[in-house]
């Protein structure tokens, strides 16, 4: 007989549904547990410093470098910039080959990986910022017996690390990296292995995210509710025709998960 999730839904019948009873929460992490403005704008402001070093004399402008890498003038990722929609291993291969586009020599094209990635050893405590709430929803949904796990296009070892550092990591089950998979989001391949790592199925999960990306995502992974909220990037007239409901936080969203399930 198929495993049968809450509230009468009927699972695939080679995934266990959840042995708490209640189901799996798929979480995005930046723009809906952490601050993606305070982590991310450090990391290019990070990035741009480390490159700009590697390089020397033929370094790029600052500003250049860093609006390349997607953020504003402000300091500030954009929603339409590779910070935002490219995986960071993408945003590195494009990175060296628009360096060598502009002439410059090779061997120090090759310092850069290592400084992209040495950004990420020199950040602050304050990056790693918790939005409002957050804290009190994971915990509310965790002890209400829902399994939490965030899946991130961000590296699994990152996510973790930073999750982490925010405090956060004990309420969490388990990190899927966009490492991980083969194809990033908007495919379901993220959202498939948390499942798949859950020993839940798709039917039984929630997804909650801040961007198209991430409802698309839940669509194509056969979540039983996407939710969508807008303390991320994107505002709800345009989160709304992709997802079930949108939420001004995590804490609205795990709220609706307290009082209708997968319903």
């Amino acid at each position: 007989m198929a495993p049968r999730c809450p509230g009468g839904r009927t699972a695939a019948a080679d995934v266990a549904a959840s042995s708490s009873g209640r189901g799996l929460v798929v979480l995005d992490k930046d723009g809906v547990i952490l601050d993606f403005h305070a982590l991310w704008g450090a990391v290019t402001e990070a990035r741009v410093r480390l490159v700009r070093e590697a390089l020397g004399a033929h370094a790029p402008d600052g500003d250049e470098l860093a609006a390349w890498l997607g953020v504003d003038a402000a300091g500030r990722p954009r929603a339409d910039g590779r910070l935002v929609t490219l995986p960071g291993n993408t945003t590195l291969a494009q990175l060296t080959a628009w360096l060598s586009l502009r002439g410059i020599p090779d061997t120090l094209v090759s310092r850069v990986p290592g400084a992209f990635h040495e950004a990420f050893t020199c950040l602050p405590s304050s990056a790693y910022r918790p939005l409002p709430g957050v804290a009190e929803a994971l915990a509310g949904l965790r002890d209400a017996g829902w399994q939490l796990v965030v899946a991130t296009s961000d590296t699994r070892a990152h996510a973790r690390m930073s999750l982490e550092r925010a405090g956060l990591g004990d309420l969490l089950r388990d990190v899927v990296g966009g490492d991980e998979v083969t194809r990033p989001k908007p495919a379901p391949d993220l959202y498939l292995e948390a499942c798949k790592r859950s020993g839940v199925a798709e039917s039984c999960s929630v997804a909650i995210g801040d961007t198209p990306g991430d409802m698309r995502m839940a669509r194509a992974g056969g979540a039983a509710k996407a939710l969508a909220v807008t303390s991320g990037f994107c505002t709800a007239a345009e989160l709304a025709p992709l997802a079930d409901r949108v939420f001004g936080d995590l804490a609205g969203a795990a709220g609706h998960i307290a009082a209708h399930g997968l319903s």
